[in-house]
């Protein structure tokens, strides 16, 4: 048996994750060392791991770890990173912050300031009673980022990364970690602040959501800045860049158009503060150009690691034959690649009359037929054998690009005997009136802005605009916190569209949430 087992972790090692299975299944534990027998419960957790059994792999790397340390098969720190990994791949809040914390406050992790970073956007996506609980089931040593966390009321206040900076300033163990993430807040200067948007072409409707929301976060802090706006369909990118030079306490929020912010980007000096309501391809890290847009690129990928944080790993995608179907699909597979998932087949549809063609041959059915024909051809007999789909799909990630295309998308699912498999979509689909019935719906994923669903009796603005509104109110926002010089942890913020900071590259990155539609509602899953 312990020849069995050093094979079969020899063929962990080299990535044959069902040569090991079948090697691991030859051996008795109980007849086998503590070590050994630790060896496998690691091995069996490893293996969940790669199959998406989140919780199964949890439950064994909780078990290894209550083992005496002389019969662990990895050091403890091995261990806990791994298992720590794992929790930020499944977003497990409690392990990323139970295992984060061990790591800082009894090893030396080699990049402890980004733990400190997930360990603050675990906090800032739990409830203080569930940070609470946490505090009382860890060691009294490792309790005090979240007992100054709780102090200081950071998991309920807007500005929560600046509120951590704060707090945990004095904890001794997070001196070093913190100090990359948290320079020294610059003081608030009052400045003219420059609103450049389209306000007269095709863009128009665009352009005055986004200000409206401005205007309402400028008239909600009761600031005294002065806002100026100009409309970026009669104003040149140079003469723009120049009256940011006037004055170089202003600061600018605009363009909206992408090609207008690339060149915007060429002229404004690397002290000039703008955010950038685009996304640039080849945004330079020393510029302060801050890139913050509701694109359906970032949003794809958020949805991609959501899906392989339910445990799914192998997908099928479904999309429409278009520009935006081939940009959110080539998001979704490079996200989906890099996390290790496999694309099992892709439908692609050019319009309605293609939906059930795309899906039957995507989801195997037709497969299934031809099998079923050719059978009943070879022996001679009538077949009446059930046509199925194929069963290595754990998810299907359906990017419809419109509300229209998903209710009729998700019912063909369910004819095509799909309906057990968890559908999961972007935020787009979520734009139907109130009055309209959304059953046909009910029991898709979907993300969306924290400031719109459930779904209202009334809505002022369409769900498009409304997020627009709300895009507005966080430009605001950050063009008011937002330096050059001002740490990635100061940058977290409980944006109106989501969880929000910057990257390395200048870009918002956006966490939304995940609703299910239950009983025609949009529900917080």
């Amino acid at each position: 048996m312990r020849e069995a087992l050093r094979q079969s972790e020899e063929a962990l090692e080299q990535n044959h994750f069902l040569a090991s299975l079948s090697l691991l299944q030859q051996i008795q534990p109980t007849l086998l060392s503590a070590r050994d027998q630790a060896t496998t419960e690691w091995i069996a957790a490893k293996i969940h791991a790669h199959r998406g059994h989140y919780y199964e792999a949890k439950a064994l790397y909780q078990t290894i770890l209550r083992r005496n340390e002389s019969d662990l098969p990895r050091s403890r720190q091995t261990l806990l990173e791994e298992q720590y990994a794992l929790a930020q791949q499944h977003h497990d809040q409690y392990v990323v912050i139970t295992a984060g914390l061990e790591l800082l406050f009894r090893y030396e992790p080699l990049f402890p300031s980004n733990i400190v970073f997930n360990l603050s956007l675990a906090l800032a996506d739990v409830s203080p009673q569930a940070a609470r609980n946490i505090l009382e089931s860890i060691p009294a040593e490792t309790r005090g980022p979240i007992k100054a966390a709780l102090a200081s009321d950071a998991l309920i206040k807007r500005n929560v990364g600046a509120t951590l900076c704060e707090a945990w300033q004095k904890i001794s163990e997070l001196e070093l970690a913190i100090q990359p993430l948290c320079t020294n807040s610059p003081k608030d200067r009052q400045a003219e602040l420059i609103i450049a948007l389209p306000l007269t072409g095709r863009l128009k409707p665009a352009g005055e959501a986004i200000l409206d929301g401005i205007v309402a976060a400028q008239l909600i802090a009761g600031h005294e800045t002065q806002l100026k706006v100009v409309d970026t369909d009669t104003i040149e990118m140079t003469a723009l860049a120049t009256q940011l030079k006037a004055n170089p306490l202003s600061r600018l929020i605009g363009p909206l158009e992408k090609e207008k912010l690339a060149q915007l980007a060429s002229l404004v000096e690397p002290e000039q503060s703008v955010i950038g309501l685009n996304t640039l391809e080849n945004s330079d890290s020393s510029s302060n150009i801050v890139q913050l847009a509701l694109s359906p690129e970032s949003e794809a990928r958020d949805l991609a690691e959501r899906v392989f944080a339910t445990g799914a790993r192998r997908i099928v995608i479904i999309r429409p034959q278009t520009d935006w179907g081939a940009r959110t699909l080539l998001a979704v597979r490079s996200t989906w690649e890099s996390l290790g998932g496999t694309e099992v087949a892709t439908a692609t549809y050019r319009g309605q009359d293609d939906y059930e063609a795309a899906l039957r041959v995507a989801l195997g059915v037709a497969d299934s037929n031809a099998r079923r024909r050719e059978l009943g051809r070879v022996s001679g007999l009538s077949t009446h054998l059930q046509t199925r789909r194929r069963q290595d799909i754990d998810a299907i990630i359906m990017l419809a690009s419109s509300p229209e295309e998903a209710r009729s998308l998700k019912p063909l699912l369910a004819f095509h005997f799909a309906d057990d498999l968890p559908t999961f979509a972007l935020s787009v689909i979520n734009e139907l009136p109130s009055q309209i019935d959304h059953k046909d719906l009910d029991s898709l994923y979907a993300l969306e802005i924290p400031t719109i669903p459930p779904f209202p009796e009334s809505r002022a603005n369409s769900a498009s605009l409304a997020r627009l509104n709300a895009l507005g109110m966080d430009a605001y926002q950050l063009a008011k916190s937002t330096h050059v010089d001002t740490g990635k942890l100061r940058s977290l913020q409980r944006g109106h569209t989501g969880l929000l900071y910057l990257n390395d590259e200048k870009k918002l990155i956006r966490h939304m949430y995940l609703y299910r539609y239950d009983q025609e509602t949009l529900r917080r899953k």
